[in-house]
């Protein structure tokens, strides 16, 4: 079972990380604490689906993966690697205030 987020957002206060199938904060949604992000990895998750999902046209450069100290994790598909660098280099320095933090480079 695969579930496709089409809207994701940061809430800074709470610290953190937000996505929903729907294109509004109101709707439904799931919410994931940036206080126990392990490591934010810039390229294709470890267990790529992509292929299997007729994504393949995406490139890694598009990728990003967000850790979690309970083992799970977010896989992101942004629609440019501009995009992506932007959550990366975001991400990055909100949980680097965090504390122990492994931030792969890109």
């Amino acid at each position: 079972y695969i579930l496709f987020y089409r809207f994701v957002w940061v809430n800074i206060h709470s610290r953190s990380i937000h996505m929903s199938q729907y294109m509004t904060k109101d709707r439904r949604h799931k919410e994931a604490s940036l206080t126990d992000v392990t490591s934010v990895v810039a390229g294709p998750p470890a267990k790529s689906k992509r292929n299997s999902l007729d994504n393949s046209d995406i490139p890694d450069t598009n990728c990003l993966t967000i850790n979690f100290k309970r083992g799970g994790g977010i896989d992101l598909i942004f629609k440019t690697e501009g995009e992506r660098i932007i959550w990366f280099s975001t991400l990055k320095k909100i949980i680097l205030q965090n504390g122990s933090f492994n931030a792969a480079d890109e």
